[in-house]
C-alpha cells in the first residue's frame, strides 16, 4: 500500500501536479499488525517531507475508537500529540495500553486522538486554514471518508480565502436521515445513487437505464424498528435506500451491518432467487426506499435486457466487496502477528 501511494505521488510530482491534500482511508481495514502500523506512521512523514503534501488525512472508520491495531497509530500520526508525548518521555503504546481511569487523569495526561489524524506541513499555505478549521472538526473529521472529504474541501476554500468564516457545526451524513425531502428531491438523489451503483457505460445509456429503473420502482416508507424482511424469507424485491438507515442482522451469530443511504439491499436474492440471508430492520426514525419487484425484474430481463444486465453488475460489485472484506478478516484472525 505504501509503495503504491508513493508511486502515485511520484508520478504526480513528475508532472508537477502534486496534491495539496492526501486522504488515506482505512474504513474497510479490519486489522493491522505492528509492522504495518509503523509503516503507516512512516508513510505520513514521507507524504509531507518527500512529496511536499500540505495536509494528510488518515480515516479510521467510525465507532471503533481509532485504527484497528494494538499500536497507538492515531497518536503517532498526530503532530501535536507526538510533540507532547516525546517531551513527557512516554511511549505511544503506553498510552494505548493505559487509558485514563477518570476525568482528572484525562486532564493531566497527554492528548489521545481516537478519530484519525489530520497532519499539515509547517510553513505551508494550509497551516492557517487547518488551524482555522480545527474547531469545526471537533475530533471527528477522520471517522468517515465523507467527513474527511468535506473537511478537505473546506481546507482548500480556507486556503484560498482565510477571511471566510466557517460554522463550527459539523453534521454527519446520518443527520440527514430524517430530513423530509420532496418527491423531486428523492428522485434526484435516487438517480445520483444509481449512477454510482450501476456499471459505467456511456452517459446516454446510463441515463436511459436509470430512467427505466425508476419508472418501475415503487416508493416505500418504513418506520423505526419495522422489519423489511426476515432471514429465510422468499426474495421478491431489491430496495434502494434513499433516506434513513437500515441494519442487516445475521440471526445465527447476531452479527450486524449498518446500511446507509445510497446502497441497495436484497439484490442477490432478486437476481439468483436465493432466500433472504439476513433480517433487515429500519434503525432510523424513518426510511424511504425505492423497491424493484421480482415481477418487474423478470419482465425487464425479457424486454430490457441491458437494464437487467446492469442490475447483475451491481450484484457482482457487492459480492466482490464482501469477498474482499471476508478475505481481510480471515487473514487477520488466522495469521500470527
Amino acid at each position: 500500500m505504501t509503495d503504491t501511494i508513493q508511486s502515485v505521488l511520484k508520478e504526480k510530482k513528475d508532472f508537477e501536479q502534486s496534491p495539496i491534500v492526501v486522504i488515506v482511508d482505512f474504513t474497510l481495514v479490519v486489522g493491522m499488525d505492528s509492522s504495518a502500523a509503523h509503516a503507516v506512521a512512516k508513510l505520513k512523514k514521507i507524504i509531507h517531507r518527500l512529496f511536499h503534501v500540505e495536509v494528510s488525512i488518515f480515516v479510521t472508520g467510525s465507532g471503533r475508537g481509532g485504527f484497528p491495531c494494538e499500536f497507538a497509530l492515531s497518536e503517532a500520526l498526530s503532530p501535536e500529540a507526538a510533540t507532547q508525548v516525546a517531551a513527557a518521555g512516554l511511549d505511544y503504546n503506553q498510552l494505548a495500553q493505559a487509558p485514563a481511569k477518570n476525568e482528572a487523569d484525562k486532564a493531566s495526561s497527554s492528548p489521545q486522538i481516537h478519530s484519525g489524524s489530520v497532519s499539515f506541513s509547517r510553513g505551508s499555505h494550509s497551516v492557517r486554514a487547518t488551524k482555522k478549521l480545527a474547531p469545526k472538526a471537533d475530533g471527528r473529521v477522520c471517522e468517515s471518508l465523507d467527513d474527511a472529504l468535506r473537511f478537505a474541501e473546506d481546507i482548500l476554500i480556507a486556503r484560498e480565502d482565510p477571511t471566510l468564516e466557517f460554522s463550527t457545526d459539523f453534521n454527519d451524513l446520518e443527520d440527514y436521515a430524517t430530513i423530509n425531502m420532496t418527491l423531486e428531491e428523492e428522485k434526484f438523489h435516487s438517480k445520483k445513487f444509481l449512477r454510482e451503483l450501476l456499471p459505467k457505460s456511456n452517459s446516454k445509456d446510463m441515463e436511459k437505464n436509470i430512467d427505466i429503473l425508476l419508472g418501475v420502482m415503487k416508493r416505500e416508507e418504513v418506520s423505526q424498528e419495522e422489519t423489511l424482511w426476515e432471514s429465510g424469507a422468499e426474495s421478491d424485491s431489491m430496495k434502494l435506500l434513499v433516506c434513513g438507515e437500515l441494519v442487516s442482522v445475521i440471526e445465527d451469530t447476531g452479527a450486524s451491518e449498518v446500511v446507509q443511504r445510497g446502497n441497495v439491499v436484497g439484490e442477490l436474492g432478486l437476481v439468483h432467487g436465493t432466500k433472504r440471508l439476513t433480517t433487515v430492520v429500519c434503525s432510523s426514525e424513518m426510511a424511504v426506499l425505492y423497491s424493484l419487484s421480482k415481477t418487474e425484474f423478470d419482465r425487464m430481463r425479457k424486454k430490457k435486457p441491458q437494464v437487467a444486465a446492469a442490475i447483475d453488475g451491481v450484484v457482482i460489485r457487492y459480492l466482490a466487496h464482501r469477498v474482499q472484506h471476508v478475505n481481510n478478516r480471515y487473514f487477520h484472525t488466522t495469521l500470527p502477528v
